[in-house]
């Protein structure tokens, strides 16, 4: 569930006051924008019930500890991912922090941030990039969802949530399957509710597929041209 602005939940605020909630799910996260007056920062906190956090954290199991993991991971790996800034805890319930890059990609789809072909045409490419980053490295991301992906002001793509990315480099024909699929799914219903009510064109998908090919080393390039059915 995502929510305005001015929807009437009420979050509280590590030590600042929230300004906008970007996501709100009472069983498994709340997500909002802060201010403490000197800087804006974004907090994702878990809302399971904290006895079990407080098992999976002496676990080292907790998902918040598995997603700083794996951002500090991508990021030694050279993918481009929001970095987590801190792991705080509030009443029991892990919080992480990270800096305000952007909108997610999907919002700014729907905003109509990418109306224009000359912006559509080079987010395809910025996509094809970024799963190929992730596929070189022989990781696949299974939430991989335009909700998951940031556009900063400078026009840089960056991972947000990325706890699920997996290395297999067995199955990674399985992975980027997986991730097509739903970026695909998540990319239809966000342009369907832009200003210009967008379709997903054959040459969005082919901009895409052949910038991805183009970067992946050429063993794996032929194996994915071969899955997509691209001309060669």
């Amino acid at each position: 569930m995502r929510v305005k602005p001015n929807d009437d939940i009420t979050i509280k605020p590590l030590q600042g006051k929230v300004q906008t909630v970007f996501k709100h799910d009472a069983k498994r996260s709340n997500v909002w924008l802060e201010s403490d007056g000197s800087r804006e920062y974004v907090v994702k906190r878990f809302e399971s019930a904290p006895a079990k956090q407080l098992f999976l954290r002496l676990l080292q199991i907790h998902p918040g500890q598995c997603e700083k993991r794996a951002h500090r991971k991508l990021q030694t790996l050279g993918v481009p991912v929001v970095p987590i800034d801190a792991m705080l805890w509030q009443s029991g319930k892990c919080c992480l922090i990270t800096q305000h890059i952007g909108s997610s990609l999907d919002q700014a789809i729907m905003s109509g941030k990418f109306d224009a072909p000359v912006h559509r045409h080079r987010l395809a490419r910025q996509l094809g990039e970024l799963t190929a980053q992730l596929l070189s490295c022989g990781l696949f991301f299974r939430d991989m969802k335009l909700s998951n992906i940031l556009s900063s002001a400078k026009g840089q793509l960056l991972l947000i949530d990325a706890g699920s990315v997996r290395k297999d480099r067995r199955n990674l024909v399985d992975g980027m399957g997986r991730m097509l699929r739903l970026l695909e799914k998540t990319a239809i219903e966000a342009m369907r509710q832009s200003p210009s009510q967008l379709t997903l064109s054959r040459t969005d998908r082919l901009r895409f597929a052949r910038t991805m090919i183009t970067m992946l080393p050429e063993d794996l390039a032929g194996t994915m041209r071969t899955a997509l059915e691209l001309p060669l």
